[in-house]
């Protein structure tokens, strides 16, 4: 019996030739091994199970795990007028980090990530808080995968510091977080970043 899954989000779908469905939590609030849309599905398809995949569609379409709710939440501290991560991409990577005078926040994220878009959110409140003491960009990993590959992203959002040029060792944190805890790590990794608020 063959099976293959799929993780974003928190949810877990494994479809079996047996026409059994599973499903659990991961820690992190994190994507791997590509969009959800991408789960096959193997043997045969019965009306209940047709059904079960659906839903589990519309669940992650619609925010499982709160992520929608929470999307709304840290949206309403963030103005369209508001500063914003900046988008980076292969071309301008080196100008944008490696040379950059100030410290660095870098998000990988892809469109099909869930938990990217809170993430999304945490990020453009980031460049407003931090303006002027940091740097805050965000990496499409889809057209941009010699970064990914280059920096060893496996789960996304993966975010990670650069100061002068190269990666804080031990800044590397994957899945999603809300503002206040990104303020804790940043206030951890990199001290004179500690918000003034």
């Amino acid at each position: 019996m063959s099976s293959s899954t799929a993780i974003c989000g928190g949810l877990l779908g494994a479809v079996t030739a047996g026409g059994i469905v599973t499903h659990g939590g991961t820690k992190g609030g994190n994507c791997r091994n590509g969009p959800p849309a991408l789960v096959p599905v193997v043997g045969m398809v019965n009306r209940g199970l047709d059904s079960h995949l659906q839903k589990m569609r519309w669940q992650i379409t619609t925010g499982m795990g709160g992520v929608a709710q929470q999307e709304r939440r840290q949206r309403l501290t963030v103005t369209s007028a508001a500063k914003k991560a900046l988008s980076v991409t292969e071309g301008n990577f080196d100008e944008e980090v490696l040379t950059s005078d100030l410290p660095v926040l870098v998000e990988y994220w892809a469109t099909w990530c869930g938990p990217c878009r809170l993430m999304g959110m945490v990020m453009d409140w980031a460049a407003q808080e931090y303006e002027g003491r940091m740097k805050c960009v965000k990496i499409e990993t889809d057209p941009n995968e010699g970064l990914k590959e280059k920096y060893k992203v496996y789960g996304l959002p993966t975010i990670m510091l650069f100061v002068n040029g190269k990666e804080v060792p031990g800044s590397r944190r994957e899945g999603a977080m809300n503002k206040e805890k990104l303020a804790i790590y940043l206030q951890q990794t990199l001290p004179t970043l500690a918000s003034t608020n």
